[in-house]
């Protein structure tokens, strides 16, 4: 060996056995390493950590949903708040999954498909239910028909009813449906056909609605054994040819919020009965910026709406994400500000606080903490913690 790579493999020994406080000479007597240097502390075996009681208003839940290894997605809990520890846990979520979380029951929810031979063989969709505060799985549902759909996850693909008694999973064979569970009984109890109209908004106490091919939107209100008591529609609203709405949604009160392409807001009471349009408000004009990301809407508990925005942005353009979110006051109709990122970004997300913080995923796919007091950036969260977290959900303490 030359003498390069002997010193190498002395300066590798060195660091290993700094770690166990010895020290170590490179054969002229020189000690590379203090022997003082402070012995590890013995890893005490099968010791876990418990978040309960620890969540707090400003932490998340980021879904990763890891496009290199899809079987390998996974939901994070981060801690956005003061910074100490970003990672609190994970739990798995596999091959474009879906997520929800149950604030009355302290239960998260991941709709998931796995195949016996990982890759290939026998498919399984299922719905795991988690423990929140333990992290661990407490039960699963068998979705029997495998029907589940698979697509890039977005919110409405698993929702809960208002009254959070309902799991509501959107099915795709390419026929659309959704899945109903009830969560009392954690039984599937309806597949429900929803006739060219996809995902599920919750709409009521105990119902959803979904968007209609034909710029509709459809409402299904639920029995309490989770059958379509009735199932109503709007007038055609959503201009799917020339400004149709992103999919991506926030509700505030009882109103539901979708951006168009083209820079409206769309918003629609979903109450029992049949969904209420309210007449759209064209707030990006006489600008070049037009919405654009994944997760690109989101709001607060004040009644704001975030909308992330594209300058100059092209047809295609809608998925590329932007370097500005723009806050507004939909009651209003005005643009309270504007909040200026420090790089392009696909994904936000506000925290339920009274003093509210917003986490962003950037173009290189690290976590971004932005103080929305002073609208400024305030740190990210790398490194190799998260591969592709497109989905980002506030911690919900109560409804």
């Amino acid at each position: 060996m030359k003498r390069s790579g002997q010193r190498l493999l002395c300066a590798a020994i060195a660091l290993t056995l700094a770690a166990c406080g010895q020290s170590q000479s490179d054969g002229d007597g020189s000690a590379l390493v203090a022997a003082d240097a402070p012995p590890l502390e013995n890893e005490q075996i099968g010791k876990s950590e418990s978040l309960e009681g620890k969540y707090e208003d400003d932490w998340f839940f980021a879904h990763d949903v890891n496009f290199n290894t899809l079987v390998l997605g996974k939901v994070m809990v981060i801690d956005a708040g003061d910074g100490t520890l970003n990672y609190r846990g994970a739990i798995d979520a596999a091959q474009m999954a879906t997520f929800n979380q149950s604030s009355k029951r302290k239960e998260l929810y991941v709709a998931e498909t796995y195949y016996e031979r990982g890759t290939r063989g026998k498919r399984t969709d299922v719905m795991t239910i988690w423990d929140r505060e333990t992290l661990k799985p407490k039960g699963e549902v068998i979705l029997p028909n495998n029907n589940r759909a698979q697509n890039v996850t977005q919110k409405a693909g698993l929702s809960l009813t208002a009254n959070q008694k309902f799991a509501l999973i959107y099915t795709f064979t390419p026929a659309t449906g959704v899945a109903v569970i009830d969560l009392d009984s954690r039984k599937l109890v309806n597949e429900i056909d929803t006739g060219g109209c996809i995902l599920a908004y919750p709409a009521g106490d105990q119902g959803f609605a979904s968007l209609c091919g034909d710029g509709k939107m459809a409402s299904f209100a639920l029995s309490d054994s989770g059958q379509v008591a009735e199932r109503t529609e709007s007038a055609a609203f959503n201009d799917i040819d020339n400004n149709p709405l992103f999919t991506m949604s926030t509700t505030v009160g009882d109103v539901t919020y979708f951006p168009t392409f083209e820079g409206y807001l769309q918003g629609v009471q979903l109450g029992d009965g049949a969904p209420k349009p309210q007449e759209a408000w064209h707030f990006a004009d006489g600008t070049d910026r037009k919405p654009s990301g994944w997760q690109m809407i989101t709001g607060d508990a004040q009644g704001r709406v975030y909308v992330l925005m594209r300058a100059g942005a092209k047809p295609g353009d809608h998925k590329y994400g932007g370097d500005e979110v723009w806050v507004l006051d939909p009651k209003a109709r005005k643009v309270v500000r504007k909040i200026k990122l420090e790089g392009e970004s696909i994904s936000i997300e506000v925290s339920h606080a009274a003093k509210p913080i917003m986490l962003v995923t950037n173009g290189s796919m690290e976590l971004e903490v932005y103080d929305l007091a002073s609208d400024k950036k305030v740190r990210s969260i790398g490194g190799f913690m998260a591969a592709m977290p497109m989905v980002l959900h506030a911690f919900e303490s109560g409804r």
